[in-house]
């Protein structure tokens, strides 16, 4: 199953539709838009802090959108990224 970035989520599901210029919703957050702009292309994780003010002003659970993070971040593990994070055992 492929997982989409919380921010390509928020841009295609809210951004386009609603018509809201990037600008004025990182005003709005009180983030830059520079920040703003690279979340919502995939290229930032959310914080806890902007999922919360996500919450809001849109409406979306906080929770909901860290979810979705964390399930893009662990999906996108290789099998040699998930070995380095494997429960060492104690001998």
């Amino acid at each position: 199953m492929k997982y989409a970035h919380v921010g390509q989520y928020l841009r295609k599901s809210f951004v386009i539709p609603s018509g809201v210029k990037v600008e004025e919703l990182a005003n709005t957050l009180g983030v830059s838009v520079s920040l703003l702009r690279k979340v919502l292309s995939g290229e930032r994780c959310i914080t806890i802090k902007l999922a919360k003010k996500l919450e809001e002003v849109i409406g979306i659970e906080a929770r909901d959108l860290l979810i979705m993070q964390l399930d893009y971040q662990l999906n996108r593990l290789s099998g040699d990224d998930y070995v380095r994070f494997k429960r060492v055992r104690n001998s």
